[in-house]
């Protein structure tokens, strides 16, 4: 099957390509390892490819956010010095054209550099794939800047679509990405749009100010740790940055929640006694056994590789037993829920607890029914891959929401998703919470019955000590 994409730019200018021409998706072939793999790279190189196409123009002509974006990714990643790196930028579409203005690209790349330099009118994004992977060595980062639009030229748009999906997964797969720890950080920015935009017939659309593009960042596990230590932090603080999605090939156990606490004193339904201590943190209790039981615990997640937005959206955690109520973040003792406009204070011992952790789950226990808690985080495109997403533009114009979307973005994310969980499992990490039910009239009751009794024998004693002298 031959499979045809075309990535933005004037859609009708595209130079026809003879099937001799066309990219077909290579066949699986089973390589040896690359042991070098896991050497210390000392040496590195940033190769930074921007698509060369006409509507890219937008992006490139005059300055705007993308190439401030562009020229800050350099330069964070120039000084860096475990290891070294060399900056090579490149123009790609049906070529790959390498520039000389890596210092100088907030002023000089623009329109006119950009003319001429391969086929402008079209690219078929399946061969710049295919390209940024076979070009990509073990001592690389790789980043490939663009706005991600596809437009399929001939036959069911859907249909190419989940094609172009299906050679994503086999582009990625057949570049050994589990044997070369091969790691995908993709990023959204927004930003300044100078010039036209073509929607799927070809329109010519004038007036958009503002769109979204992409950096797709390839690197093996060693240099993409680097990366998201020291450089993303700098790019994702900028108030053009809006989301972000990450793949690697490791398992479940390589992202340990064990960092925890239960909360006993704040945003509990019941009584609450600890069962289990480790430090200063609860990591098991005993609660009423014929109630419904609502409970919060505090996670560490800062080990988890996903945005602040996956983190707290409740479709991404699978619960068994329990139900997740609503997510907070805990700063300065205090828990911040997005639906709540007061945040609630975390209330005694509680405090003592929350060393490194980040975030606060207010989980409830199915009625009568309380049990071991089994929690887990999903590895799963994020739910801002699908709004961010469209397969037809005609009514961008006046659609202000789809002036904020990309055509056909969902089935390439969705393509390297599938590559990645050919290699692993579903999810992130996972965690039992022992949680032990006690009857009425034991346990709990009992204690708190103990107690009340003791109370009372304290205030008659209390009473008659007063009598007596008064006497």
């Amino acid at each position: 099957m031959t499979f045809v994409f075309f990535s933005c730019g004037k859609r009708d200018e595209n130079v026809p390509l003879d099937e001799s021409d066309r990219i077909q998706p290579a066949p699986a072939v089973e390589k040896p390892i690359d042991t070098a793999q896991n050497k210390e790279i000392k040496t590195a190189s940033l190769k930074l490819y921007v698509e060369n196409t006409a509507s890219m123009n937008g992006y490139i002509e005059g300055f705007t956010g993308f190439k401030e974006v562009l020229a800050r990714l350099i330069n964070e990643v120039e000084v860096l010095d475990t290891p070294n790196y060399s900056t090579h930028l490149y123009l790609i579409n049906n070529k790959i054209t390498e520039l000389n203005i890596p210092n100088r690209i907030t002023t000089d790349l623009n329109k006119d550099v950009a003319f001429g330099k391969g086929d402008r009118g079209n690219s078929d994004f399946e061969k710049v794939i295919s390209k940024i992977l076979e070009e990509h060595h073990k001592d690389d980062i790789s980043v490939l800047a663009a706005d991600f639009i596809y437009s399929p030229k001939d036959g069911s748009t859907r249909q190419r679509l989940e094609e172009f999906q299906e050679f994503t997964k086999q582009a990625f797969l057949n570049s050994d990405i589990k044997k070369k720890n091969l790691e995908v950080l993709f990023l959204r920015f927004n930003s300044d749009f100078n010039d036209k935009y073509y929607d799927i017939n070809n329109n010519e659309i004038t007036g958009i100010k503002k769109r979204p593009y992409y950096l797709m960042i390839l690197a093996n596990q060693q240099l993409m740790t680097e990366f998201r230590n020291k450089v993303n932090p700098k790019l994702i603080s900028r108030s053009d940055f809006e989301n972000s999605v990450y793949f690697d090939s490791k398992s479940t156990n390589e992202y340990p929640l064990d960092d925890y606490s239960i909360l006993t004193s704040t945003l509990n339904s019941a009584p609450l006694k600890a069962n289990k201590i480790e430090g200063k943190k609860i990591k098991s209790v005993s609660a009423p056994r014929d109630e419904k039981l609502q409970m919060a615990i505090a996670l560490n997640l800062s080990k988890i590789p996903v945005s602040e937005n996956y983190k707290l959206n409740i479709s991404n955690y699978k619960l068994e037993n329990y139900e997740i109520k609503k997510i907070g973040e805990i700063e300065n003792n205090q828990i911040i829920f997005s639906d709540s406009e007061n945040p609630i204070t975390i209330m005694g011992s509680d405090k003592d607890k929350l060393e490194d952790l980040t975030h606060v789950f207010l989980i409830t226990s199915a009625e009568n029914n309380i049990e071991e808690l089994k929690f887990n985080i999903k590895k799963q495109v994020p739910s801002w891959v699908n709004e961010s997403s469209i397969i037809d533009d005609r009514d961008i114009t006046e659609n202000s929401i789809k002036q904020k979307q990309t055509f056909g973005l969902k089935y390439f994310i969705n393509g390297i998703h599938d590559a990645y969980k050919r290699n692993n499992n579903n999810y992130y990490s996972s965690l039992s919470v022992s949680i032990v039910p006690v009857s009425e009239g034991s346990g709990l009751g009992s204690l708190l019955f103990v107690g009340l009794l003791i109370v009372i024998v304290i205030g008659i004693i209390m009473i008659i000590k007063n009598k007596k002298q008064r006497q």
